[in-house]
């Protein structure tokens, strides 16, 4: 009988709250901004405090066991259950996000259409009827 293991891989996305002051909005907008020093202000803070994750981003995957080392079966499958951001999705906002390109108009109905099947694919939703 061949064994077999399932990987399974939780991305949680994990929160923190981070309170400070401000002169006005427009700093604080420019804090929210400012990736080089958010990880020094959290950390030395003192008052950064997580928040329970309200979503998981779970895929799994399936190897079998075949003379010694592991052969995959499957990589990433994502569970109905979950909102998918595996590398299939990532492909599929990165194919939306160049339609605003020349030329992406043209067959604009056929384009949205085989957009909107592709999306729901994703998020294991039934193709609606045509």
């Amino acid at each position: 009988m061949p064994r077999y293991r399932i990987v399974r891989i939780l991305n949680k996305r994990i929160a923190t709250k981070y309170d400070f002051d401000a002169l006005d909005d427009v700093e604080a907008f420019r804090i929210l901004h400012d990736e080089t020093s958010l990880d020094d202000r959290l950390e030395g803070s003192g008052n950064a405090d997580s928040i329970d994750p309200d979503a998981l981003d779970e895929t799994r995957g399936l190897d079998r066991f075949d003379d010694g080392a592991l052969l995959m079966l499957a990589d990433e499958v994502c569970l109905k259950s979950q909102m998918p951001y595996s590398a299939p999705s990532r492909a599929f906002a990165a194919k939306v996000a160049k339609l605003g390109e020349e030329g992406a108009y043209d067959d604009a109905i056929e384009t949205l259409d085989a957009v909107i099947a592709e999306a729901r694919a994703l998020c294991g939703m039934k193709l609606s009827p045509p």
